[in-house]
C-alpha cells in the first residue's frame, strides 16, 4: 500500500507541463483524477486490510491492541483512521472471550488443580491461580493508557466489570481461602510434630532400632512457606521460626543417621 501510494504521488510530482498554464489544464485535470481515483482505491482496500487483519489474524486483545497503539501517532485519511478507531470494540470484545475462557478454565481445574513442578501443593495452587490473574490483567493494564475505551464503549465497560468480578474470584475467594487454610492447618500441625520425640523405636527379630523421627511433611511446610513468603504472605511466626532453623535440622538429622 505504501509503494502504491509513493506512486501515485511521484505521478503528480512528476507532471511533465507547468501545472499553473491553463493551457495543460485537461491534461492536468486527468492526471489528479486519476490521482483521486487510485487513492480511494486504497483507502477502500486498507480499510478491508484492517478489518481482515483483526478478524482473521490478530489471537489476543493484548497484540491488537499494541498494533492499534503504534497507528495512534500516524497521521491518515479519515476512513483509515476511523477504521482503526472502531477495532477498539474488536479488541474489547475478544478481551471478554479471553476473560470467559479464563473463568472456564479456573471453574474447570478450581478443585483439581495442575500444580507446577517440583512445587507443594498449597503454594502450587496459588501459583496457578496467579498465573490466571496475570493472563487476565497484562492486557486490561495497557488499556488504561487509552481509559475512554473501557467508560465510554459499552464493550470497554462490560470489561472491566468483568474482569474485577473474575480478580476478586481468584485473589479474595479462591487464594485468600487456600492460604488461610494452609496457615490454620499446618501452624498445628508443625508445633505437633515439633512435639514429637526426636527418635522413633521399634524391635525386628529380636533387634531394637532407632530412627530419626523427622516428619517429611516438615519439608513440604517449609517449601511451602518459603514460596509464600516471596509473594508476600504473612506468614505465622511459628513456621518462620521452623523455615529459619531448616539447615539445623537437616544438619541434626544427618548426625542422629
Amino acid at each position: 500500500m505504501n509503494h502504491r501510494v509513493r506512486d501515485n504521488v511521484r505521478k503528480l510530482v512528476n507532471f511533465p507541463n507547468d501545472v499553473y498554464n491553463i493551457e495543460h489544464e485537461p491534461d492536468w485535470k486527468v492526471t489528479y483524477n486519476g490521482f483521486e481515483t487510485a487513492i480511494d482505491s486504497i483507502e477502500t482496500e486498507t480499510t478491508n486490510l484492517i478489518a481482515t487483519t483483526f478478524q482473521e489474524k490478530l489471537n489476543s486483545s493484548e497484540n491488537a491492541f499494541d498494533l492499534l497503539c503504534k497507528f495512534k501517532d500516524v497521521e491518515t485519511r479519515k476512513g483509515i483512521k476511523d477504521e482503526l478507531n472502531n477495532k477498539y470494540d474488536n479488541v474489547l470484545v475478544r478481551y471478554n472471550d479471553e476473560l470467559k475462557e479464563m473463568e472456564e478454565l479456573f471453574l474447570k481445574y478450581m478443585h483439581d488443580t495442575p500444580i507446577p513442578k517440583n512445587m507443594p501443593p498449597r503454594s502450587g495452587s496459588i501459583a496457578w491461580s496467579r498465573s490466571i490473574i496475570t493472563r487476565i490483567k497484562t492486557p486490561i493494564d495497557k488499556f488504561t493508557s487509552k481509559p475512554e475505551i473501557l467508560t465510554e464503549i459499552q464493550a470497554g465497560q462490560q470489561a472491566a466489570k468483568n474482569y474485577v468480578r473474575i480478580a476478586k474470584e481468584l485473589t479474595e475467594q479462591y487464594e485468600a481461602k487456600k492460604f488461610s487454610q494452609w496457615k490454620d492447618d499446618n501452624t498445628k500441625e508443625a508445633i505437633s510434630m515439633l512435639s514429637s520425640n526426636i527418635l522413633r523405636c521399634g524391635e525386628a527379630d529380636g533387634t531394637t532400632w532407632f530412627k530419626v523421627n523427622f516428619n517429611p511433611k516438615l519439608k513440604v511446610i517449609i517449601r511451602e512457606a518459603k514460596f509464600l513468603d516471596r509473594i508476600g504472605k504473612d506468614i505465622p511466626p511459628t513456621i518462620i521460626n521452623i523455615a529459619l532453623q531448616e539447615n539445623d535440622y537437616m544438619r541434626y538429622i544427618d548426625k542422629l543417621n
